[in-house]
């Protein structure tokens, strides 16, 4: 093999790197060949494919193209789609695999690859595979394969529509599409509902010349939040580069974390199905797991990542998961995987059930409010940061109730902070709630000093 690969773009759930650097057509095709010898050993017949709108997303889907049929598999290539709809397109056909060439909310020179197998996204050890097969240049030749071009937007738009369950309010939202993937098919879907949108940055554009596609960021919000206050909107929506992530806006233009996204499906959710699990990530607040409980529910917390949160899901046939990063997996109703799109016609059900004369915000009324500080991202080597936060983890669990399912969650009395390595970059991520600002300072000062010391610790080690 003649393409050096770079180890770091195998990721925990995905693989995502520079696309001219870490992603040439040399470094892509051993990394087809292996995933479509990875498809014939799982017994798979057939795969779809979907690309976002990067400029080297088509190159990227030529390989694969032509290393999958070349395996004997019947490639059915959906062209250009966002993530949802690439799991949309295995999940409703059955199909025994996928490939998505999307970078999500990456800037515009990176380019990636989230592979399923059968509807289950791989990871960890997995990913590894990939690469490993990679390495040792496996390939598998067979007769019979073929590639189907195949459009799926109709159909897939045509599902919402039907399952959506509008009520009797009169709805305006604004629309931020962020020039990513899900611009076409959010707004026809508005229009087969009859909601009125306003529509900002809805045509898909790879160098996304608006804004960074990613509604977690708050400073890619302006727009959205200057929009529903001149036009008086209920709410506003965005979504990230390939659309698997949804942001929301208030009738005030307040942000509303995914979190208290969650809890807003939550108590809907369990109105019609006491008991339901419902699962919330490491970084979500207490409060979500608390009024899961306080509705019957049964709150689960999960590692954070789509690949993770969606196996947590699954094995405890759990209804609804949620990531404060905007990630909502229905299996309510739906496929379980994470679909903004189909987030926002679940809450648009929602909304439109307020009362007229209430406004949207009135949701989390009766949810009480804490103080949390942002992710703070501290910048940790990758050789570093598991073992930084496995120093944290023993400093803390002598003194504290600690949970360990993905980094350090650490238990104070009337709050928490969280340290967990990043799955997909060269940092810690930390956050912290409380119920006081003076409880939130206290908190963070602890925790803050012991991992600036399991830091230097590390890098003294190095």
């Amino acid at each position: 093999m003649s393409a050096t690969l770079n180890p770091n773009i195998f990721r925990a759930y995905d693989i995502r790197g520079v696309a001219e650097r870490d992603l040439t057509t040399e470094s892509v095709v051993p990394i087809a060949n292996s995933f479509a010898a990875m498809l014939v050993d799982a017994g798979s017949r057939d795969v779809a494919l979907g690309r976002d709108v990067r400029a080297s997303s088509p190159r990227i889907a030529e390989v694969f193209r032509q290393a999958l049929s070349s395996a004997g598999l019947q490639v059915y290539d959906l062209g250009i789609v966002s993530t949802p709809m690439l799991y949309y397109g295995v999940s409703r056909f059955q199909r025994g695999g996928g490939v998505m060439i999307t970078a999500s909310h990456n800037p515009s020179p990176d380019n990636g690859l989230k592979l399923l197998i059968n509807d289950v996204a791989i990871s960890g050890d997995r990913i590894q595979e990939i690469y490993q097969g990679a390495q040792a240049g496996r390939k598998i030749v067979a007769d019979g394969g073929a590639v189907h071009t195949t459009d799926i937007l109709d159909t897939y738009v045509t599902e919402l529509t039907e399952q959506a369950c509008i009520g009797p309010r009169a709805l305006k939202i604004a629309v931020d599409g962020g020039n990513g993937m899900s611009g076409p098919s959010i707004t026809r879907l508005l229009d087969r509902l009859g909601i009125e949108h306003i529509d900002l940055y809805c045509d898909p554009d790879g160098d996304f010349p608006n804004h960074h596609p990613d509604p977690t960021q708050i400073d890619t919000l302006v727009d959205l939040q200057r929009t529903v206050l001149e036009h008086g909107c209920d709410l506003g929506l965005a979504f990230d580069g390939d659309g698997d992530r949804i942001g929301v806006v208030d009738e005030e233009g307040r942000v509303i974390h995914g979190d208290r996204l969650v809890i807003i499906y939550a108590r809907e959710i369990l109105k019609e199905v006491p008991g339901a699990r419902i699962v919330g990530e490491v970084k979500c607040s207490d409060t979500l797991f608390s009024m899961i409980e306080k509705w019957g529910g049964d709150p689960i917390m999960s590692r954070v990542g789509h690949s993770f949160i969606k196996a947590t899901l699954r094995e405890n046939g759990a209804l609804l998961a949620g990531e404060m990063s905007g990630h909502m997996f229905f299996k309510h109703r739906y496929y379980g995987f994470d679909d903004a799109v189909y987030a926002a016609m679940r809450l648009l059900e929602i909304a439109s059930n307020v009362p007229e004369d209430a406004p949207f915000s009135t949701l989390l009324a009766d949810v009480p409010d804490t103080v949390t500080t942002p992710e703070i991202r501290v910048d940790c080597p990758d050789i570093s940061k598991f073992g930084v936060v496995d120093s944290v983890v023993s400093h803390f669990r002598a003194l504290r109730p600690v949970e360990d399912i993905d980094g350090a969650r650490i238990r104070f009395e009337n709050g928490w902070g969280l340290v967990r390595a990043s799955n997909t970059q060269p940092v810690l991520v930390l956050r912290f709630e409380a119920t006081t600002d003076a409880e939130l300072n206290a908190y963070q000062s602890e925790i803050m000093e012991v991992v600036t010391a399991a830091i230097s610790a590390c890098d003294d080690s190095v």
